[in-house]
C-alpha cells in the first residue's frame, strides 16, 4: 500500500512537471514571438515587416492581450496595411476588456470620434475613465476635457480640474497647461495666480505652445507676472515656433508689432501668416478640388511653407489608397523641386514605393510613379539604375514594361 501511494504521488509530480514544462515552453514561445513582432513593428526602412508582425501578433493575441493593442495600431494608423477603423476598434476592444490601459484609451477615442464604431460619448467616457484610473495621462487629459465641456458626462469643472492635475503630475504638457489656466481663472479651483503661473511655466517647459501664449497674455496684462510687453512678445514667438500655424498667437503678435513695437512691416507679416493659417484651416480636404487649387496656388507663388503644410494635411486626411498618394502630387510640383523639407518627404515616399516594388508588386502604375517622383527630385539617373536592377531580378515580368519606359531603359 505504501508503495502504491508513493507511485501515485510520483505520477502526480511527473504529470505536474510535464504540464508545467509544456506551459512554460508555450509561454516562452509566445513571448519570443511577441518580442519578434515588436522588433519588426518598430524596425525602420527595409527591416520593417508589418505583414509578418501582424501574423505573429495574431498568433499570440489570445495569450498576450497587448498583441491586440498593436494589431489595433496597425489598422488604425494604416501601418503598411489598408487603414481599417472597424478592425482597429475590434482589436482595441479585445485588449481593453482584459485591462490594457492604452487599448482602453484608444477604444474610448474610437467611440469619441466615431471611428470604427458608432459615435457614443457615454461609452467614450466609460472606457476613458478606466484608462485614466490606470494612470494613462492621455486619457486623464481627454476625460478632463469631457467633464469641462459636459460631453458624455455631467459638466463638472471641479472633476475636470482634478483629472487635469493627475495628468499634469505625470508631466503631461496639455494637462499642466489646462491646470494653470484653471488656477488663473478659478475654474474648478480657487483662483490662484501664483499656482497658475507655476503650472503654465511647467507646461511651457514641456513645449506647450498654448502655455507660451497664455504666459504672453499674463506678461502683457500683468496677471500673475510683472507687466513686460517685450517678454510677452518673446513668449508669442516661442508659441509660433512650436506651432507655426497657431492662429491666435500669430494674430496677437501682429497686434503687438502694430500697437506696441510700432513695426508695421512685421505686423503685416504676422497678420498675413495668420490669414494664411486660417485659410488653410478652412480649406479642409472635404472640399478637395478647392483644397488642391489652393495648394497649387501656394506652391506656384513660392509660399512653400503653406504649400507643405497643406500637403501634410492631404497625406494625413485624404490618402486612403496606395495610388492616391501621387494623384495630387502634381499640385505641389514646384514646392517639391525647391523646398528642402518637401524634398526629404518625397524621398521617404519614393523609398517606400521602391520597397513595395522590390517585394514583388511590379504594377505599371507603381513603376510609373517611381519615375514621376524621381523626375520631381530631378534624379532620372537614379530611376534608370533602379529599373535596371529590377530588370535583372525579374526579366520576364519587366519585359512588358520596357516599351512603355523605353526612354529609361535606353542607353
Amino acid at each position: 500500500m505504501r508503495f502504491l501511494r508513493a507511485a501515485v504521488f510520483l505520477l502526480i509530480v511527473v504529470t505536474a512537471v510535464i504540464v508545467g514544462g509544456r506551459w512554460y515552453c508555450e509561454r516562452k514561445l509566445d513571448n519570443d514571438a511577441f518580442d519578434r513582432a515588436l522588433e519588426l513593428y518598430y524596425a525602420e526602412g527595409s527591416q520593417r515587416d508589418i505583414d509578418t508582425a501582424i501574423v505573429l501578433f495574431r498568433m499570440v493575441s489570445a495569450e498576450i492581450p497587448e498583441a491586440n493593442l498593436y494589431l489595433g495600431f496597425c489598422y488604425f494608423y494604416g501601418d503598411d496595411v489598408k487603414l481599417n477603423y472597424k478592425a482597429a476598434a475590434a482589436f482595441f476592444r479585445e485588449a481593453a476588456v482584459k485591462g490594457d490601459a492604452e487599448a482602453q484609451y484608444m477604444l474610448g477615442m474610437c467611440f469619441y470620434d466615431g471611428k470604427g464604431v458608432e459615435k457614443n460619448l457615454e461609452q467614450a467616457a466609460h472606457w476613458l475613465e478606466k484608462s485614466a484610473s490606470a494612470a494613462n495621462p492621455d486619457a486623464q487629459l481627454q476625460l478632463g476635457n469631457m467633464y469641462a465641456d459636459g460631453e458624455g458626462v455631467s459638466k463638472d469643472e471641479t472633476i475636470a480640474t482634478a483629472w487635469f492635475r493627475r495628468a499634469a503630475e505625470q508631466d503631461d504638457a496639455s494637462g499642466a497647461c489646462n491646470l494653470g489656466i484653471a488656477y488663473l481663472y478659478g475654474s474648478g479651483v480657487a483662483e490662484d495666480h501664483e499656482q497658475g503661473i507655476y503650472w503654465l511655466k511647467k507646461a511651457a517647459g514641456l513645449d506647450s505652445p498654448v502655455a507660451h501664449y497664455e504666459l504672453a497674455y499674463c506678461c502683457h496684462e500683468g496677471k500673475g507676472l510683472k507687466q513686460d510687453r517685450d517678454e510677452a512678445v518673446r513668449f508669442l514667438h516661442k508659441a509660433i515656433e512650436l506651432d507655426p500655424d497657431y492662429i491666435e498667437a500669430l494674430e496677437t503678435l501682429a497686434e503687438c508689432y502694430k500697437d506696441c513695437v510700432k513695426d508695421a512691416q512685421k505686423a503685416q507679416e504676422y497678420a498675413q501668416r495668420a490669414n494664411a493659417s486660417r485659410e488653410l484651416e478652412q480649406a479642409r480636404p472635404a472640399d478637395l478640388p478647392r483644397f488642391l487649387r489652393q495648394a497649387r496656388k501656394s506652391s506656384d507663388s513660392g509660399d512653400y511653407r503653406t504649400a507643405y503644410d497643406m500637403f501634410l494635411i492631404y497625406e494625413r486626411e485624404c490618402i486612403l489608397e496606395e495610388e492616391e498618394i501621387t494623384s495630387g502630387i502634381g499640385y505641389w510640383k514646384k514646392m517639391f523641386q525647391s523646398y528642402e523639407p518637401a524634398r526629404e518627404k518625397l524621398q521617404e515616399i519614393l523609398a517606400a514605393k521602391e520597397d513595395y516594388i522590390r517585394q514583388g508588386n511590379l504594377s505599371g502604375y507603381l513603376l510609373e510613379t517611381v519615375a514621376d517622383l524621381n523626375e520631381l527630385l530631378q534624379q532620372p539617373r537614379q530611376t534608370q539604375v533602379f529599373f535596371r536592377e529590377l530588370e535583372g531580378k525579374f526579366p520576364e515580368r519587366m519585359r512588358k514594361y520596357k516599351q512603355k519606359f523605353s526612354g529609361i531603359f535606353a542607353d
